[in-house]
């Protein structure tokens, strides 16, 4: 799950992030509002995916991310 100040403003960063993290193949934020869905081969772990979410910020606005379970 995704939430921050203003994160829903930029998808790009999100995207760029996530994709970063070894094993994510893709990265759907459209489908699920506030989430992102990943498809990857099955090595990363959520912690990964969401640390690499809560590392996302600029001048004032930053992204977080929260594992659903």
């Amino acid at each position: 799950m995704l939430g921050g100040k203003f994160c829903e403003m930029y998808p790009d960063a999100v995207q760029i992030a996530l994709k970063k993290v070894a094993g994510v193949k893709a990265v759907d934020l459209k489908s699920m509002k506030g989430h992102a869905v990943i498809t990857g081969d099955g090595t990363m772990k959520p912690d990964q995916l969401a640390a690499a979410v809560n590392g996302v910020k600029r001048g004032g606005w930053h992204c977080t991310a929260e594992v659903m379970k």
